[in-house]
């Protein structure tokens, strides 16, 4: 394996790994905010239940 084909490669690899980083952090942003939102609702339902 050449140099340049395995320099290539790693570039590659970063770049592939930000963007796994950049979609990791966008799900937990999502799974956060059903986090938040089950939470809600919970509280919500047993407010309800109460009345």
């Amino acid at each position: 394996m050449s140099e340049k084909s395995y320099d290539r490669d790693i570039a590659e690899l970063k770049e592939r790994v930000t963007r796994l980083e950049v979609q990791f952090a966008e799900i937990v942003k999502r799974v956060d905010g059903l986090s938040n939102y089950a939470r809600q609702l919970f509280d919500y339902l047993n407010r309800i239940s109460r009345e």
